[in-house]
């Protein structure tokens, strides 16, 4: 099963280093694709500690590796990699709150440490994720250290989840 894009997908092409210092959101009615157009850091500013990406009601997509667009059009070479190391970080690297997450080959979410739930991503329920091949790796949360959900999660293809702790114990 893939994520439901029906939305007209609104790509939106990454290169080099970047740095936010508030939260992306992705509202209902807007399906947008983060695609490298060569190597991509995304990064968590200083002092920045919600959610880096959260998804409300809408779609979000981040691709790295080769990406071409409907139309069979390449707009994507590199890889593209979240990070999000911080201090006194609160939230996840994407929070799903409703809407559909899809991490595609080519993506890393690392680094970020939260005294909230699911480190890399945050999935409520009724919200989806899909998995469809990328990397999470050295996330740290209360519960989740790489995905907290109590929604849909779809994984297909190659995944892979390594070195994400929990802090707590239950």
């Amino acid at each position: 099963e893939s994520a439901d894009m029906t939305d007209e997908t609104k790509y939106v092409k990454v290169k080099g280093d970047i740095e936010i210092s508030a939260t992306v959101d992705v509202p209902s009615n807007k399906n947008i694709m983060l695609v490298a157009a060569e190597d991509a850091t995304i990064k968590r500013a200083a002092g920045f500690i919600g959610s880096m990406f959260t998804v409300n009601g809408g779609n979000l997509q981040m691709a790295g590796g080769s990406v071409t667009d409907s139309d069979g059009n390449a707009i994507g070479s590199g890889s593209l990699t979240v990070d999000g190391t911080g201090d006194g970080v609160t939230g996840s690297i994407v929070e799903v709150a409703s809407g559909n997450y899809a991490l595609i080959d080519g993506t890393t979410l690392t680094g970020n440490t939260t005294t909230g739930n699911g480190g890399a991503v945050n999935n409520a329920a009724g919200a989806n994720v899909y998995l469809q091949n990328g990397t999470i790796t050295a996330n740290s949360a209360a519960a989740g250290g790489a995905i907290y959900s109590e929604g849909t999660v779809n994984i297909q293809g190659t995944l892979s989840v390594t070195g994400n702790t929990v802090t707590n114990s239950f």
